[in-house]
Order: structure tokens, then C-alpha cells, then sequence
């Protein structure tokens, strides 16, 4: 059977903040300043934009370690079941809870490093943990077969699974290209891209009371990103910031008893956190 996911929401979503970051780039006034005369002028559009790229010397620490927490939504998604026990099927907008409620929390953790001779310019990691529980008692539209037979159009999700979640973390693993916008002293607005690998904790088995249990951690897929954000450095040495990232994960995982399930997640992550800075480059702190 065939089956081509859906994910055209995701995609354009992504389109949609990206769209976003670069107007905002394209409107913003910031201070400029002449090196050979000391006279400042006004910069706009994409000449601002493009001189705070290239500035050199940066006003902050340019390597920053954080911290994070928050609440992540997953969107609905199509979930595949293939077993060589004569099971080939597809359900479709199955459900997704986070559990926000209950342990563990929404996490993560990662390190920036500012680009020394491009001061608004940055690489980042990234280890974000999302949970995600399938919805089983949501009544889904499916097709295809089940032990070899044919599957009813409709039914509850959980007439098929007892457990289908990644509880111990969809855990996706990326590198980013950062760029902060410098034109506002302490407050400096943010935004990125990137991509890396969706590490998740299966915890998947069927119905049948006869199914074993997959239980483990697995290199499921690929992850991608965008994200945009606001950062307040309030002290030479630590900043606080508030994000908004969508992300777009694809994990296959492989099942004990044989076979895979497939679920591609795109998911809405809305976080806070705290960053520590460990070296500085010259300059001082934009009062």
C-alpha cells in the first residue's frame, strides 16, 4: 500500500514564519554608525539588516549555554502499521495529547556560539524532549488490512493499539543557524532554521493481547525547524528568553515482534528558559 503523509500544513507553516522574520528584517530602522567621520545614520530596509550581519565586536558573551521548559501540541498526524503478520495499514489524523500535566516536563537543552567576526551570526545545538501520547479512544478513519483482513472504515485507534506514545521523549537532536537583530540594545529579537534527528523513545504494542511490547529508544528519522524568538540580557552574564519553534519530525520505528510504524509529527513548541555566558568577546554590555 502507498501512502503519501500529510504535511502540506507543516510546510506551509514553516513558509509562513520565515515569511514573517525576513518583513520584520526588511522594516527594521537600527542606528548606524561611520567609523571614518563618527557621524551616525539612519539605516532601513536591507542595508540595516545586512550591517548587522557584518558588524564586528559584539556588545555580549559569545558563547551562551541554556535551559528551557514549556508546552509543546502536537498536530494531528497519519500513522502507518506494516507487520509481516498480513498487517498493512493506515490511520489517518490520529490524535496527539502532551500530557503537559504529568512527568516528565517538556525540556530542553543547548549551547550557542556567536560567530566572532559576525557578532549577530550564530550556530546552535539543540535537545529538545516532547512528549506525545496517541489519542486511542478518538474514532479514526483507516483502510487497508489487519492480520490479513480487511479493517472497518471507522473506528477508535484503540481497536488496533494498547499503547502507542512516545512518553520517554520524541527527542529531536538539531544544529541551527541563529541571527539576532542588534538594533535594540538589551532586547534583541531572534530567529533560525535547522535540522538534525529525531531520537524517540517507542513505546508501541497492539491490541492483541499475544503482541509484545516495543519499548526503546531508536534513530527513527530526520527533524527540521524554524523558530523565532526575543532575548533580554539582563547582566553581562545571563539572559533570559521567550520562542516559538515548529518543528517537523519523521520516525519509522521498528517493533519487536516485527515490522514498523510510521508517524510524522509536526508540532507547535512555546518555551522560556535561561542562558549563561562562559567567554565574551571585546565590547561591553549595551546599557
Amino acid at each position: 500500500m502507498r501512502v503519501v503523509d500529510r504535511f502540506e500544513a507543516s510546510t506551509a507553516s514553516l513558509a509562513g514564519i520565515m515569511l514573517i522574520v525576513v518583513s520584520a528584517g526588511v522594516l527594521i530602522v537600527g542606528p548606524g554608525h561611520d567609523s571614518h567621520d563618527g557621524e551616525g545614520k539612519a539605516r532601513t530596509g536591507l542595508t540595516g539588516l545586512f550591517s548587522g550581519i557584518f558588524r564586528t565586536g559584539s556588545d555580549v558573551p559569545d558563547i551562551a549555554g541554556s535551559v528551557y521548559g514549556g508546552y509543546s501540541v502536537a498536530r494531528n498526524s497519519n500513522v502507518i502499521l506494516q507487520q509481516p503478520n498480513g498487517t498493512d495499514m493506515l490511520l489517518e489524523d490520529v490524535s496527539w495529547n502532551s500530557e503537559a500535566a504529568k512527568m516528565p516536563p517538556y525540556h530542553g537543552f543547548r549551547g550557542t556560539w556567536w560567530l566572532p567576526l559576525r557578532s549577530s551570526l550564530g550556530v546552535m545545538a539543540d535537545l529538545a524532549y516532547v512528549k506525545v501520547v496517541a489519542d486511542r479512544d478518538r474514532i479514526v478513519r483507516q483502510s487497508g488490512t489487519r492480520d490479513g483482513s480487511l479493517v472497518p472504515e471507522k473506528e477508535p485507534a484503540s481497536a488496533t493499539f494498547r499503547r502507542l506514545e512516545f512518553t520517554d521523549g520524541l527527542n529531536l537532536l538539531t544544529g541551527s543557524v541563529i541571527y539576532r537583530m542588534p538594533f535594540f540594545g538589551r532586547v534583541m529579537p531572534y530567529f533560525g532554521i535547522g535540522a538534525g534527528l529525531s531520537l524517540p523513545h517507542a513505546e508501541v504494542q497492539r491490541q492483541d493481547g499475544a503482541s509484545q511490547k516495543t519499548s526503546s529508544y531508536q534513530w527513527a528519522g530526520f527533524a527540521f525547524h524554524a523558530f523565532v524568538g526575543v532575548e533580554y540580557r539582563f547582566a553581562r552574564p545571563g539572559s533570559i528568553f521567550s520562542e516559538y519553534r515548529l518543528s517537523y519530525a519523521t520516525n519509522k520505528v521498528r517493533l519487536i515482534d516485527g515490522g514498523t510504524l510510521q508517524a510524522n509529527l509536526g508540532i507547535n513548541h512555546f518555551t522560556v528558559g535561561g542562558s549563561g555566558y562562559v567567554r565574551q568577546t571585546p565590547g561591553r554590555l549595551a546599557e
